[in-house]
């Protein structure tokens, strides 16, 4: 690795060009990446979380199962229980909301011609 007086000439070129402003856009375009880098495709992401989704669902199930017998235990219990179906009725809420929107997004008329 090249250290010392040999790197040295090429930094100090390269911070006096950079502070000069008389590197070209094209090097620096160079020197980042482009922008489609900010945002990876979705698509390759997710399908690794279509296969651990059910397990997910199961865990859920077996927390609100359990949250359901306890509920009568004690005051926290039936707290922890009311946030748990308050959850539920937000989820519900927030999905009737997206499907109204997605309703007069794709209005009926068009479905069937």
């Amino acid at each position: 690795m090249a250290t010392g007086r040999r790197s040295a000439p090429l930094r100090d070129a390269l911070l006096k060009a950079a502070a000069q402003g008389t590197m070209s856009a094209q090097a620096s375009a160079r020197s980042r990446p482009p922008e489609t880098c900010a945002r990876p495709n979705l698509c390759q992401e997710v399908r690794f979380l279509f296969p651990v989704l059910p397990l997910f669902n199961a865990l859920a199930a077996a927390a609100l199962a359990r949250a359901y017998n306890n509920r009568r235990k004690s005051w926290r219990a039936l707290l922890l229980f009311l946030a748990c179906v308050g959850v539920l009725g937000l989820t519900l809420l927030a999905k009737l909301i997206m499907s109204w929107a997605a309703y007069w997004n794709y209005p009926v008329q068009f479905w069937f011609h």
